[in-house]
């Protein structure tokens, strides 16, 4: 007894190690995977913002009107989340109207057979004679008892 008791401890600490090693690493991977992020982010938008404008980044103040030109471009930004994010708090959200859509009310078999009848009398009424209607309700009556013996 006491030695699977000290089993499942030592077991306990084993992982309880591994897991704050694991840890541990995790966080030394976010950084890195954060920094590079960070780094291809700046070099696109730099190169992005920097593509039309007609500045010589050899020089000294040609460095420093890109840098002053890239971060009124990167304040833009963070202007532009703020205002954005202070509408969408300024918004009142509860007196949105829900819309409900709701179903037909479903018709039952009768009213369902009734229609149908109707559109078949008034097509057969609409597009055959006398002596045609009579064949076909001939027609539709053997089809109902054959479908009713079924």
């Amino acid at each position: 007894m006491a030695t699977s008791t000290t089993i499942f401890i030592l077991g306990i600490l084993v992982i309880g190690i591994w897991i704050f090693i694991e840890i541990k690493r995790l966080k030394h991977k976010m950084l890195a995977i954060f920094l590079i992020g960070l780094i291809l982010f700046t070099y696109i938008s730099f190169t992005v913002t920097m593509r039309k404008q007609d500045l010589d980044l050899k020089t000294i103040p040609g460095m420093i009107s890109a840098g002053k030109l890239y971060f009124v471009w990167l304040g833009g930004i963070f202007t532009n989340a703020k205002s954005i994010t202070l509408y969408v708090a300024k918004h009142n959200w509860s007196e949105q109207k829900e819309i409900t859509v709701t179903d037909p009310p479903e018709k039952t078999e009768t009213e369902n057979e009734t229609i149908i009848e109707e559109n078949e009398e008034e097509t057969i009424e609409e597009n055959t004679s006398q002596t045609e209607l009579t064949e076909i309700t001939e027609t539709i009556s053997k089809k109902d008892f054959i479908w009713n013996k079924l």
